[in-house]
């Protein structure tokens, strides 16, 4: 990730000096870690390897605690995409430069907030609130207003959209790798996961393959597939184990028959 700006003014801010001493940890960390577009996964589990390398101490849990709390402040953005959890820091543009022109995760209006921030608290933390309900309102979080009929309810639809998972083709792969200019190789990419069917190294079912390949990107190798070991045919067990008896019982014969004759001929 490039270097990224940190103005003094997080010294007398009232929303930041507001934060406990861990969630400026947190919030500090998670801006070396996003991309050029302020946005990044929010799995606990990818941020504990990601954001905390060397801190043992620091749990998934506590993580998955403090992202919530922040965005209840205002001071990220929670939402999901096809089942999978982002975030993203609000005005983000305002304050970093933006190098890249393609983002390597989906944007906020593509999915759902999932933690709704307190407007009273984002004014008193200098924070613009009217620019949050704006983004709020993107992601469709107020059904009567953004949806044309009111008989459906678009959040049930939302969450059986994300459900239904659609294997990519291997063109599909191939557009997204060149779009992203990914350094994975979209063949092996799709060859693992179709012969997986679409289940990851720990046999789970695939919600986002654009996310697979992310975390493909970031670690830079091919994860082993977990396999069982079939267990030997009791027969051929059998077969084996007689087997190997019946040469060892030979061999003894041999042996016995050896000293007897050394034995006779002193």
């Amino acid at each position: 990730m490039p270097n990224r700006i940190i103005k003094d003014s997080i010294r007398t801010s009232k929303s930041i000096n507001a934060m406990s001493d861990f969630q400026f940890r947190l919030w500090a960390y998670l801006i070396t870690y996003v991309d050029d577009y302020g946005r990044g996964s929010a799995d606990p589990e990818l941020l504990k390897g990601f954001v905390f390398p060397r801190r043992k101490g620091v749990t998934e849990v506590t993580i998955q605690k403090t992202l919530a709390e922040l965005a209840t402040a205002g001071s990220v953005i929670l939402y999901e995409v096809d089942g999978e959890p982002y975030l993203c820091f609000p005005n983000w543009s305002e304050h970093q430069a933006i190098r890249n022109k393609v983002s390597k995760y989906p944007a906020p209006e593509d999915g759902e907030i999932t933690i709704e921030s307190n407007c009273n608290q984002l004014k008193s933390n200098e924070i613009n609130c009217n620019q949050m309900k704006s983004i709020a309102s993107k992601c469709s979080r107020n059904p009567i207003q953004s949806n044309p009929n009111p008989e459906s309810n678009p959040n049930t639809e939302s969450r059986n959209a994300r459900s239904a998972f659609r294997p990519p083709t291997l063109e599909e792969v191939q557009a997204y790798c060149k779009e992203r200019n990914s350094p994975v190789d979209p063949k092996q990419f799709y060859d693992y996961f179709s012969e997986g069917n679409w289940h990851d190294a720990n046999n789970r079912p695939v919600r986002s393959w654009k996310q697979k390949l992310l975390t493909w990107e970031k670690y830079d190798s091919v994860p082993t597939r977990k396999k069982a070991m079939a267990p030997m045919p009791k027969q051929e067990s059998r077969e084996k184990s007689a087997g190997s008896l019946k040469k060892d019982m030979d061999w003894l014969d041999e042996f016995l028959a050896e000293q007897a004759e050394k034995e006779g001929g002193a």
